[in-house]
């Protein structure tokens, strides 16, 4: 170390300056090494060789200071170190063979002789150049730790770590805990302490416990043993238990899920599909009271007919009571000889086009609209099959399709008549099984010379076609 007396003040200071950046570079390469998740025996080994470069690096700085302060007292001393420049020394180079054996890589054994250079026998054989010799093996090793230090820093932002399983959970809009057996929490994430503390009011040691206590205060059990829990925000979480299996010893892991959305769609879906079973026995009962409908329709209009009848000859009676007249016998005798078929007459007035309209204000005060395009068939009988024909067929619209707008089209030329009756409902997603309605309809027709087809597209159509004259 007397060469290093002859430097100048500013070259000591520089060198000091070199020494004290390597010692922080390896420091830093030392913990990068420190916090990689594999700790098996080689980096075992590999962490206790970069201990010792450390070590090798500090007597360096350890030379350039005793030479430093040695110049301020104006002394020329050397530093009594060399026992412990070899015996850390000999540990590197044991560790850098055992590294070198281990992974069969040969340029493990640099470091060690990069260390043995500056060794004092390595000095003595130096002599003059021993001082450019230890400026270079600073540098040596900036850069050398500088860029391990980086490559071991990218391996552990990039391969598994304990802190990066651990960020990577804490990460999880999903709350998640690891149990033991008994109960002991091993990992939890950020997100179930939380939960946690808004759910117990303390942080619980037991995870079996916690999940006990979530299963016993929940507002709704899943089929599966889950609890769902409703936080004061509105927010809903399921908790979910799993037993796993490794290395033959049984853990526990706790996952809370946020379901907030699914939790909100379900009821909805609950509260539509009873919307939808009150609607469906609401149209259900209007279906099966429609002949009673009809007939109290009926009635009511006979009724009303009658009224009238009555009432004219009644009112007839009375004027001419009130005038103190004798009523005529002739008159009173065909009143009583009329009215047998002016009451008939109620019965064969009421025309097809009356019984569409009664139909549609029904099923209008449930929602259903009914179009009628066209005129229906003067002729009597023809009417009443075609206003069948159009019962059978909104009844089916309704009952299976949930068809709220039908449309009835009815169309003729000189050889045919043509009802087509159409609606925007469910269409099926199987082939249609034809019931006795639609069975006697279509043999009816076919009884006539008419044809009965019932077609798929957009909307679902049935068109009965019927030859004029039949």
């Amino acid at each position: 170390m007397i060469k290093f007396y002859l430097l100048s003040h500013g070259a000591c200071i520089g060198l000091s300056i070199g020494a004290a950046l390597c010692v922080i570079a390896q420091s830093i390469n030392l913990i990068f090494n420190l916090n990689r998740y594999h700790t098996d025996k080689i980096q075992l080994i590999k962490n206790i060789s970069e201990g010792f470069i450390l070590c090798h690096i500090l007597l360096l700085s350890y030379l350039i200071a005793y030479v430093q302060n040695s110049m301020r007292e104006d002394l020329i001393a050397v530093p009594e170190a060399d026992l412990f420049r070899y015996s850390v020394f000999v540990f590197i180079l044991i560790t850098r063979l055992i590294i070198c054996a281990k992974e069969k890589r040969p340029g493990s054994l640099l470091i060690a002789a990069a260390a043995f250079i500056t060794l004092p026998v390595a000095e003595f054989a130096a002599e003059g150049m021993f001082v450019i010799i230890f400026g270079s093996m600073l540098l040596f090793w900036f850069v050398r730790s500088a860029v391990s230090a980086f490559s071991v820093y990218r391996k552990v932002k990039t391969d598994i770590s304990e802190l990066s399983i651990k960020e990577a959970i804490d990460a999880l809009h999903t709350g998640i805990l690891f149990c033991e057996k008994d109960g002991y929490i091993l990992l939890i994430n950020k997100q179930m302490q939380e939960l946690m503390l808004h759910l117990t009011g303390q942080a619980q040691r037991n995870g079996i416990q916690f999940y006990n206590e979530l299963k016993a205060g929940s507002e709704q059990s899943e089929p599966d043993g889950g609890a769902v829990y409703m936080l004061d925000d509105q927010s809903v979480w399921l908790f979910r238990e799993y037993e796993m299996d490794i290395n033959n010893k049984k853990y526990y892991q706790i996952s809370a899920s946020p379901v907030t959305r699914q939790w909100s769609a379900t009821r909805q879906l609950a509260e539509q599909n009873k919307q939808l079973e009150q609607r469906s026995a609401e149209l259900k009962e209007t279906i099966a009271n429609l002949k009673s409908i009809y007939m109290n329709e009926e009635a009511l209009q006979i009724k009303s007919h009658i009224h009238d009848i009555l009432g004219q000859r009644i009112a007839v009676i009375l004027r001419m009571l009130r005038k103190a007249e004798i009523p005529d016998k002739a008159l009173l005798r065909k009143f009583a000889e009329n009215l047998p078929e002016d009451l008939k007459q109620a019965k064969t007035e009421y025309s097809a086009e009356q019984e569409i309209k009664i139909m549609a204000q029904m099923f209008g005060g449930i929602g259903v609209d009914l179009a009628l395009y066209g005129e229906l068939p003067m002729d009597n009988e023809l009417a009443k099959f075609f206003v069948t024909i159009i019962t059978e067929s909104i009844t089916n619209a309704v009952r299976h399709g949930f068809a709220t707008e039908i449309e009835i089209t009815c169309t003729n030329n000189e050889l045919e008549w043509v009802l087509e009756i159409s609606n925007m409902g469910i269409l099926p997603d199987s082939p249609i099984t034809e019931g006795g309605g639609i069975s006697n309809i279509r043999r009816k027709l076919s009884a006539m010379g008419g044809k009965l087809d019932l077609k798929i597209d957009s909307k679902f159509l049935m068109m009965a076609t019927i030859p004029k004259g039949a």
